[in-house]
């Protein structure tokens, strides 16, 4: 379960708060159910097929991460797959962990007033002190929390504005 609803965590964050509910008020609602049945039923189908699969192959290659996991898979020796993966992931990565900053900066900002920028500071500081002091259980137990109250916080705004609405008919 931990490593389950972190992996989901980190992967939806700040799109699932932020960019979705913005998805369903720039294009209307329909976009955005849409937009959420393709992320659900993408997750579950790399879920079943894809991790299982990927999880048996890494046992047999011998392999913790992607880029390891190619580089053994195809036998080679100068790593050049195991290279161009990693950059890849380096690259994109950052670009992920830099939405995820400006996404706290922005929370912070606009519900307390606060500066943007020192409160994406505030953020990256935050996230490296712990993931050092305490690693990847760190992160993935925070991961977990933050699935816990993102699934809390989604079933409070949806049933909240469906009374403030007039109930589901309205």
């Amino acid at each position: 379960w931990v490593t389950a609803m972190s992996a989901e965590a980190s992967d939806m964050s700040g799109w699932l708060l932020m960019g979705l509910p913005g998805v369903a008020y720039w294009c209307g609602v329909a976009d955005a159910a849409w937009t959420a049945i393709g992320l659900g039923l993408g997750t579950y189908i790399n879920w079943l097929i894809t991790s299982r699969r990927l999880r048996r192959y890494s046992e047999k290659a011998n392999a913790i991460t992607l880029p390891e996991f190619f580089s053994n898979r195809f036998h080679e020796s100068g790593k050049v797959i195991m290279t161009i993966a990693a950059l890849f992931i380096l690259i994109f990565f950052t670009v992920y962990a830099s939405s995820c900053l400006v996404t706290c900066g922005k929370l912070f900002s606009t519900l307390f007033g606060f500066d943007y920028v020192p409160m994406m500071i505030v953020g990256a500081v935050f996230v490296l002190l712990y993931t050092i002091i305490g690693g990847f259980l760190a992160e993935s137990a925070s991961d977990f929390m933050q699935a816990v109250v993102m699934i809390i916080a989604l079933v409070i705004v949806v049933t909240v504005g469906c009374i403030s609405a007039g109930g589901i008919d309205d």
